[in-house]
């Protein structure tokens, strides 16, 4: 912490030298995961989803505002998904994409139960509690699937199918 607010420094080594070439800090968020959007850098936080260039610089942040983090994937071609809950528990709340600098390309309302959230490639597959709906990233059904409450998680892949996993057998879906 450094004046009551939490910080993540983040060093980026070249696993050839001994000095890091990038250093990357992010502010005002507990650290959640870590990995690549595109060419940039991605930071899940508790408050926000920071992006910066692979030296650190350049950072651009996604707030989540008085929304609460529920679930996230950072695996979109060109695009994160994040899923707030406008409370700390229910269904309530918004399906957003961010682009690689930090801007919603989109936002879809929820009502019901979001068991899993994935993104690969072009698109990304929300499992509810009882379909299952393939999405672009503008937020735009490219396929939905119905009768899925024996599956527990959806697994996107980048060709656009999608492996539905339940606790005992795992079923491709191919729109």
């Amino acid at each position: 912490q450094e004046n009551s607010v939490f910080v993540s420094n983040i060093l980026l080594y070249d696993l050839k030298e001994t000095e890091p070439y990038g250093r990357y800090s992010v502010q005002d968020g507990l650290l959640l995961a870590f990995g690549q959007q595109g060419e940039r850098l991605a930071a899940v936080t508790d408050t926000g989803l920071s992006l910066a260039d692979p030296d650190g610089n350049n950072q651009k942040v996604y707030s989540y505002g008085e929304d609460y983090l529920r679930d996230y994937d950072l695996h979109g071609e060109d695009f994160s998904v994040l899923l707030l809950n406008r409370y700390r528990s229910g269904s309530v709340g918004r399906l957003i994409t961010v682009d690689t600098e930090g801007a919603q390309i989109a936002s879809l309302d929820v009502n019901t139960e979001v068991l899993s959230v994935s993104a690969s490639g072009r698109y990304l597959a929300v499992l509810y509690a009882d379909k299952l709906v393939v999405y672009n990233r503008d937020l735009q059904v490219y396929a939905s699937l119905q009768g899925t409450d024996y599956a527990r998680e959806a697994l996107m892949r980048p060709d656009g199918s999608v492996l539905l996993v339940s606790s005992e057998s795992a079923e491709l879906f191919l729109p």
